[in-house]
């Protein structure tokens, strides 16, 4: 883990620098541990990267468990940086949420939905829209798909259209 905040910490990083590490480390069974440990040490600015390999890596269908969700949403009242805030919201919209941890994530991701910047809006609904039909939230979250969608913003109308889409394949199964 010290290995991963060394090569995350203190300098700036491309896109291709990261998918460099997310190589060099991502076949590790503790990557994913590894990578939200490493929030615990990285100054503001660098809680992106590590993010970014968290986001990486629930694209690639990483196992999460239930303990590393709940940590990784603990820790999202810390997020000032707005690509912090961003790969926060894209990495949780990859990622399968455990029905016991419903609650605590609409919780979390709620108030993203009202963040300054329109991406950052856009992928916290995306994260939050397979809850539409819960139960418990999906009242809650279709308010919240009806205020947003009625948003300007190339980014959040761009981020309904794939809903649209996503939501069209998932009926066809």
């Amino acid at each position: 883990m010290n290995a991963l905040v060394d090569r995350l910490s203190g300098k700036a990083l491309r896109a291709t620098d990261l998918e460099a590490i997310y190589s060099a480390y991502s076949d590790h069974p503790e990557f994913v541990g590894w990578a939200i440990a490493a929030l615990d040490h990285l100054d503001a600015a660098d809680l992106g990267y590590s993010l970014w390999l968290l986001r990486r890596a629930a694209r690639a269908n990483r196992a999460f468990s239930e303990d590393d969700i709940q940590r990784l949403l603990a820790m999202s009242d810390g997020l000032k940086h707005w690509v912090a805030r961003v790969s926060f919201c894209q990495m949780m919209a990859a990622i399968k949420i455990p029905r016991s941890l419903v609650g605590e994530f609409f919780l979390t991701l709620e108030p993203f939905t009202s963040d300054r910047l329109p991406i950052a809006r856009a992928w916290a609904i995306s994260a939050l829209y397979p809850l539409r039909n819960d139960l418990s939230v999906g009242g809650k979250v279709r308010k919240l798909v009806s205020r947003l969608k009625k948003e300007k913003s190339k980014a959040m109308q761009a981020r309904f259209r794939r809903l649209r889409c996503q939501t069209r394949r998932e009926r066809r199964g």
